[in-house]
Parts: structure tokens; sequence; C-alpha cells
């Protein structure tokens, strides 16, 4: 099964104060997404969605960071994707 959705939540801050939308245009305005690992983490204790998924984005090599946030699984798509993160059954590819 294939999910495409854009990432909810871009205009919002991180709770670290880093901006999502500026940490975007830094890092992912690029040609080669091959570095750009992407992980979805359930936020089971998410005030405004107890199914919320984060969307995390990492990449190698001596500019890379780990595990940002950039926002969300929008919440239309969020209960199907849930499960199977609960079940370690859901495979993320860009």
């Amino acid at each position: 099964m294939e999910y495409n959705f854009e990432v909810a939540g871009i205009y919002y801050d991180n709770k670290d104060g880093t901006s999502r939308k500026d940490f975007i245009k830094k890092h992912l305005d690029i040609d080669d997404y091959t570095k750009i690992n992407v992980s979805l983490i359930r936020h089971g204790g998410n005030k405004h969605d107890r199914n919320a998924i984060g969307v995390y984005i990492s990449k190698s090599g001596f500019f890379g960071f780990n595990n940002l946030m950039i926002g969300f699984v929008p919440r239309e798509d969020v209960k199907e994707i849930s499960p199977m993160l609960k079940e370690d059954g859901c495979r993320v590819s860009h």
C-alpha cells in the first residue's frame, strides 16, 4: 500500500524554537535527496490528536543532522498509517 501526502505543520516552530520552514528551505533545497532519511514517529501523547505521527528527517555526511522534526502526517491520513507504525510494518521512501 502506498500513501502520498504533504507534510502538515511546516509553518510552526519546534518546541526548541527552531523554525521548521527555515530548516526545510536550508537543508532540502537540493537536487540529490538520496542522503535524506525520513522517519515517521508516533506521538501518542499529543494533546491535539492521540494518533499524531511526526515526520522527521536525517541526513548523513559531514554537514548531516539527526531526526529533525519538519511536521506531521495530515490528520486525514493518520488513522490508516498509525496502526502500521504500531505493528512496525511501515516503510518510508522518498
